[in-house]
Formats: C-alpha cells, sequence, structure tokens
C-alpha cells in the first residue's frame, strides 16, 4: 500500500502571460507595443509573430503538437470509446500486433493504444492510430470449464464480462489455440477481457509479461514462476546495448514446448511507453508492483503520485497490488507523473 501523507488539491494549468491578463487582453497589450515599435519593426510582421505564438501556446491538450495516449479497452463504439473517451478513428491507421488492419476489425474487450489528442472537454478526440495488443497467444494446457485457462503456463482468470468465447467449456486443452486481451495481473497471472479461438494449426505464441531471474550466460529469464524464456536465438536489438534487464515489461514471440515448459523467442521487445512526443497519458489496469510509496507500476508504465494528485472512488491508501485503476497525466522522463487516479472495477463493455 502506498502512504502519502500530505493532502491532494487540484492541480491547477498555468498560461505564461503578461502579469494579471487573460490571453486575450495579452494579444490587445502586444498589439498596442507593436504599434510603438512600428517606427522601427513592420507592424504587419509583429503582428504574425503575436498570431504564431498564440496559436502555439492557446490550444487544449494536444496543442503543442505533441501526442496523447490512451491505453485501456474498448468498451463502446461510436468510433470508439476508450477510457471514457470517444476517438474519431476514421483517418486513423489501425494495427493489430503490428500489421496494418481497418477498424472494422476492432472489437470490445481489445485492449489498444490510441496516439492522438485528446479534446479540452475530456471526453472526444481523434485518434491518429489505434494499435491492438493481446497480452497472450497460444495453447490452451488446463481448463476448469468455470473461469480459469492454462495458457503458456500463466493462469488465465476470465473476467465476469470478458468477450468473444464467454463460454470457456468448449476450449480443449492440448487442441484449443487461443488468443486474449486483457492485463497482467501479476506475476503468472492474467486477467482476461476477451477471448478468441484461433484456427487449427497455429504455432506461433506471444506473451506479455515481467522479466524475473535473468540469466545472461544461459540467454534465459523467466515470466512467472515457471515460464522459461529462451532467448539466445532472438532479437533483442531494442534494448540498450543489446543487453536485458530483470523486472523489464517486454513482448515475447516464439514457440513454446510444454515437455521442456520453454519458450523459444524469436524476438524480445521493451514494452515500455517512449516518451518521444508524449505530453499527457491516461491508461487503465491492474497494480503489479508498489516501487515506493509515491511510486508504482500498471503493466510497462511507472506512475508517480503527489500531493497534486486528485482521487476518485478511494485514496491514496488504497493503492496496493492487485488494485484495478486508471492514472491520467504527463508523462515526464518516462514516468506518469498523476494528476488523477480513478478507482474502478474492471470495466463492462456495451453490447
Amino acid at each position: 500500500m502506498i502512504s502519502f501523507n500530505r493532502k491532494a488539491t487540484e492541480n491547477q494549468d498555468s498560461i505564461s502571460q503578461s502579469p494579471n491578463q487573460s490571453p486575450n487582453q495579452s494579444l490587445t497589450y502586444y498589439s498596442v507595443l507593436c504599434s510603438r515599435w512600428g517606427r522601427n519593426v513592420s507592424y504587419v510582421v509583429c503582428l504574425l509573430f503575436i498570431f504564431f505564438l498564440f496559436s502555439a501556446c492557446s490550444g487544449g491538450e494536444g496543442g503543442t503538437g505533441a501526442t496523447d495516449v490512451s491505453q485501456g479497452q474498448i468498451t463502446e463504439f461510436g468510433s470508439i470509446f476508450v477510457n471514457n473517451v470517444e476517438f474519431n478513428t476514421s483517418n486513423a491507421d489501425i494495427f493489430l500486433d503490428g500489421i496494418g488492419g481497418d477498424d472494422t476489425e476492432l472489437k470490445l474487450g481489445m485492449v489498444v493504444t490510441v496516439k492522438g489528442t485528446i479534446n479540452a472537454d475530456g471526453r472526444t478526440g481523434t485518434a491518429n492510430s489505434v494499435s491492438v495488443e493481446e497480452v497472450i497467444r497460444g495453447l490452451v494446457q488446463t481448463n476448469d470449464g468455470n473461469n480459469t485457462l492454462t495458457v503458456l503456463d500463466q493462469t488465465i482468470e476470465i473476467s465476469t464480462n470478458a468477450r468473444g468465447v464467454t463460454d470457456i467449456a468448449g476450449l480443449t486443452p492440448g487442441e484449443s489455440f487461443v488468443e486474449i486481451s486483457g492485463y497482467v495481473k501479476g506475476s503468472g497471472v492474467i486477467s482476461a477481457l476477451r477471448i478468441e479461438l484461433l484456427s487449427a494449426g497455429q504455432t506461433q505464441s506471444k506473451l506479455f509479461g515481467s522479466i524475473d531471474d535473468l540469466n545472461i550466460a544461459r540467454s534465459t529469464f523467466k515470466v512467472g514462476d515457471t515460464l522459461i524464456v529462451d532467448y539466445e536465438d532472438a532479437d533483442i536489438s531494442g534494448f540498450s546495448d543489446d543487453t536485458l534487464l530483470n523486472n523489464a515489461f517486454v513482448k515475447i514471440h516464439g514457440s513454446y514446448d510444454a515437455s521442456s515448459n520453454t519458450l523459444t523467442a524469436t524476438d524480445v521487445e521493451n514494452a515500455s511507453v517512449s516518451d518521444i512526443d508524449v505530453e499527457d497519458i491516461e491508461i487503465e489496469g491492474i497494480v503489479t508492483n508498489i516501487i515506493s510509496s509515491t511510486n508504482f507500476i500498471i503493466g510497462a508504465t511507472e506512475i508517480q503520485v503527489n500531493a497534486n494528485t486528485v482521487y476518485d472512488g478511494g485514496t491514496v491508501n488504497d493503492i496496493s497490488t492487485g488494485v484495478f485503476l486508471e492514472a491520467e497525466g504527463a508523462f515526464v522522463n518516462g514516468i506518469l507523473v498523476a494528476e488523477e487516479i480513478e478507482f474502478e472495477e474492471e470495466k463492462e463493455s456495451d453490447d
């Protein structure tokens, strides 16, 4: 549980301008200056400079040209709703596991990353791209016929509002190959929001998870308590100096051998969000790790709270591993500095 004793207060945005003036008043102020400068500087050039200055500074979210990022499940259509924001996808690039598609392939319960802009109302936005990444893909190993599967030696807990295959009794261990959208809940545990049964003959497995028990000499690590990942021949070029690190959140593609419980990787990718051109980010998911009294982890993202963080549906003392929440704030040096934390039950998608 995170402990933070200072009282949370509303975070106030600020705009740099002349003292005690609104943007419109400032515009008038600088226009007068232009007229005074007119003897030495072109009045028109001066006004054009002011126009571009205010165009750059007075926009809503995304007004600086940087990208807003929203990670969460699709809960409604029209175009798509993610984290209670309706994103227009009419001109968006759609990617499914890195392969181009179109918005007809988007489905309720899919967990997506939307990059684009969120409007000042906080409820609508425009998507430049929508990327779908299922959290795991592989052969069903065990099935309790009720609400739990095992895939790639990971325990899959089926959410009560899961989409796709809703009756898992028909999934046959050793035969059914599935892909699952959802969230990593903890070491070796995944919460499933959507299950799709793939056609027979599939062999390429996929998994998101955190590196544990890294053995560089043997080129192996674990995801969960027992799954071994062999990355000796894998592409790991996305990591600095081609060196993996314990606790890094990664995406793995490869082939799975049940007899040795080994996933032989073809590539291991760093799944963290890049902070290049990212201004604001909102993410929903399950807290998997508490780092300190102010910092914790959801998926690949480190989140930091402070005295200005506002809480909805709980308090800072309610943040603990296994809690489902949504965090929103600025993305600074690879960390989401939370302006708001909203405690939620796992969302139910609309029909």
